[in-house]
């Protein structure tokens, strides 16, 4: 699309976006998927959805020796909240005391005060389902 030959010579014609991108979409869905069928690719990518909605129902809390960053970086791309001590940084969006926090991050074995209703987990937890993603896998 967008040329036609006449006489050796090449004419362009205007194209509209719409025609571009479904030939591309068509060239590069070719491209990627190999032997894979459009089930299989379908699958991939509900998989991946649910991947990236991991942490979806998680309420996170980091304590103030945790590389804050990295941390937040993952959790939200995993779709969980988290939030820190607003003395340790700015842009924190609830306190240690909310009663929705899930999972508070220490890297330190005490806490001066232990809630009851959430779980107390050591920064790798975050960081081992992405570590455990097998990327050479097909399905």
């Amino acid at each position: 699309p967008g040329q036609m030959e006449r006489d050796g010579e090449v004419e362009w014609r205007p194209v509209r976006i719409h025609q571009l991108e479904a030939v591309v979409s068509t060239q590069s869905t070719g491209l990627l998927m190999g032997d894979e069928t459009l089930e299989s690719l379908a699958a991939s990518r509900k998989e991946e959805g649910e991947f990236k909605s991991l942490f979806k129902d998680c309420k996170f809390f980091l304590s103030r020796e945790i590389p804050r960053e990295i941390v937040v970086l993952v959790i939200r791309s995993l779709g969980g909240e988290v939030s820190w001590d607003s003395d340790s940084g700015v842009a924190s969006t609830y306190e240690e005391s909310d009663e929705g926090i899930t999972h508070h991050i220490v890297d330190r074995p005490s806490q001066s005060h232990q809630f009851l209703s959430r779980c107390y987990i050591q920064p790798q937890w975050v960081f081992d389902p992405v570590l455990c993603v097998d990327t050479t896998a097909s399905s």
